[in-house]
């Protein structure tokens, strides 16, 4: 990644300052700096880690021997070990029209510099590449899922980063992908206008979340308790062999039939992308639904026109909420 290429978008997560690289005592190993600050970020595999709580003076980071800290929140260590993927399928969601369509290539004509929060395994990073020829810089808080997107074949840059306080300036974003994200946040309020603030005025909002809706939301309250209290009991990664052995199986079972009977595919669904699939649906730990109301009234507030919205996914074509705002 040419971290360079980011600098004049790039920003100190937690005053906004800008961040310049800058070499190690040693030379071997190259930190950004807030320039009005003796405050450094690390560059983890090749990544800038530019969470808000990672932040060190030179001397505390040569203490550590430049070792990453691993202090990790619940969802960054639930994300970190079961990045997901996102199961996105262009022919079963409206982003596949919108991605497809000739009657909305106006809105990719003039985009330049484009971000996702919370990017996971990179599906939707690859869709807009593919089908609009638009390359988004990744973040997301899990380094699990920036390593993903960084490896073939996506081959994306990405930053490891917080959709609550997101290391990119003010008003700098022509196009900002939310998919599927803020309802797993604990401050999904404040991520919905972090997305906000880093948008150009005239940029566009590509958001989708969970809707209220939907029979999924009555399924998470009724299974997720149980299935992580097998990860508590027997600790994240024996209870999570045990449940993907057993409860999984079932979904898995489950989802093949449904797919047969509305989508007429008959194949097996991809085994590990189903397993990200149920991981993220039942052991994540936030998730919250929302009425189109509900979101209408946040972009009201967050002076963001509504340009299209449709809902999409299985059952009924409802389950997820989808989104295009224009900035004002």
């Amino acid at each position: 990644m040419d971290i360079e290429k980011y600098l004049p978008y790039i920003c100190d997560p937690v005053d906004r300052n800008d961040l310049e690289l800058t070499p190690s005592s040693s030379g071997t190993t190259s930190l950004l700096k807030n320039s009005r600050k003796e405050i450094y970020y690390q560059i983890v595999d090749g990544f800038p880690d530019l969470r808000p709580d990672r932040g060190f003076t030179f001397e505390e980071l040569e203490k550590t021997g430049f070792q990453p800290p691993q202090n990790y929140d619940e969802v960054t260590e639930h994300y970190d070990r079961l990045p997901c993927h996102n199961y996105l399928d262009l022919d079963n969601v409206p982003t596949g029209k919108w991605l497809r369509s000739e009657q909305y290539n106006t809105w990719f004509e003039k985009v330049d510099f484009c971000v996702e929060i919370g990017c996971g395994k990179g599906a939707i990073i690859d869709a807009f590449w593919r089908e609009r020829n638009v390359r988004l810089l990744g973040i997301d808080i899990a380094p699990g899922s920036i390593r993903h997107i960084g490896n073939e074949p996506l081959k994306a840059d990405g930053i490891i980063g917080s959709n609550m306080a997101i290391p990119i300036k003010d008003r700098v974003a022509d196009l900002v992908v939310s998919h599927a994200v803020i309802h797993h946040t604990p401050d999904p309020i404040g991520s919905f206008s972090e997305a906000v603030r880093i948008l150009k005025s005239g940029g566009l909002l590509f958001f989708n979340t969970y809707n209220w809706y939907n029979p999924y939301r009555s399924w998470y309250f009724f299974f997720s308790p149980p299935l992580k209290m097998i990860r508590k009991i027997f600790g994240p990664r024996l209870g999570d062999f045990i449940i993907k052995y057993s409860a999984f199986l079932v979904y898995y079972l489950v989802l093949w039939v449904v797919l047969a009977a509305n989508q007429r595919r008959y194949t097996p669904p991809d085994f590990s992308t189903s397993c990200d699939q149920f991981f993220d649906f039942f052991l994540t730990p936030f998730a919250r639904f929302y009425t189109k109301e509900e979101i209408l009234s946040l972009a009201r507030l967050n002076n963001l026109e509504l340009l299209e919205h449709s809902t999409g996914g299985w059952p009924q074509n409802g389950q997820s909420h989808f989104f295009w705002f224009r900035k004002k």
